[in-house]
């Protein structure tokens, strides 16, 4: 899908995408996507399918997501969609970052 024909890329949106179109829920430059609570990512919808918006993002800048492979927020917070805190890794290289800043963050906590 070519994603630059339903959005544009804007820092300033808190998704990081604006609706390029009119659509029947959304205006032309409005904030593209909504905070899925369950998922703690943005996601959109696009001929009644949902995709998460920081995987749009990345298509928009590069090429297509290779099936072994996903998108990191390279700052753990996954409403940061700015293009300079994504990258291309595999599930095992996140598993393992997410597992360090788990260990790092309990051994901050001092046992009595």
């Amino acid at each position: 899908m070519n994603w630059h024909d339903y959005f544009y890329y804007d820092e300033t949106s808190p998704s990081c995408l604006r609706w390029k179109v009119k659509r029947k829920a959304a205006e032309k430059d409005s904030v593209a996507g909504w905070d899925d609570q369950c998922s703690g990512y943005y996601r959109v919808q696009v001929c009644r399918r949902q995709y998460f918006v920081h995987r749009i993002i990345w298509e928009m800048f590069n090429d297509m997501i290779p099936s072994e492979k996903i998108i990191d927020h390279i700052d753990n917070n996954r409403k940061n969609n700015k293009i300079q805190n994504l990258q291309l890794s595999t599930v095992k290289q996140n598993t393992r970052k997410r597992l360090k800043r788990s260990i790092k963050l309990t051994s901050q906590y001092k046992g009595s």
